[in-house]
Formats: C-alpha cells, structure tokens, sequence
C-alpha cells in the first residue's frame, strides 16, 4: 500500500497543476489562470513586453505546455 507521501510527491512530480489546484487557495488559482490566459492569447510583440511581468512564462519559450498546464489546472477545479 502506498503512503500519503508517496501519492503526494507523485502529484507533485507528475500533475503539478492538479497538485497547485487542490492545494492552493482559488485566489491564486484564479490569478494564475488570469496570467495564462494573458500570455496565450498575447501576440508575439506583447509577450516580449510581458517577459517582465511573467518571466516563467517568457521562461518556458512554448505555449504548447502552458496551454497544458492551463487545462489541467481548470481540470483540478472542477
């Protein structure tokens, strides 16, 4: 049988946007999701003025997984 800590640092490892929307106030889920969609419907020359504001985003260079991770965090919460 696996531990409560086993299963946690697997959420953490494997679906970190499902651990962030179970664990994480909705305040913060919302906020992030707020950012996300921000960055993704952002064109090519507003990204670069938003690379200050949401440097992890400018960070990861592709909006394939930051669309991901927006879906798995409005999975989480529903």
């Amino acid at each position: 049988m696996k531990s409560f800590y086993h299963v946690l640092d697997n959420l953490q490892l494997n679906d970190p946007m499902r651990w962030q929307g179970h664990f994480i106030d909705i305040e913060t889920n919302v906020e992030c999701l707020n950012n996300m969609r921000q960055w993704l419907t952002a064109e090519w020359y507003e990204k670069v003025l938003l690379e200050d504001e949401l440097p992890e985003f400018a960070f990861m260079e592709d909006d394939g997984v930051i669309l991901d991770m927006q879906h798995e965090l409005l999975a989480a919460l529903n």
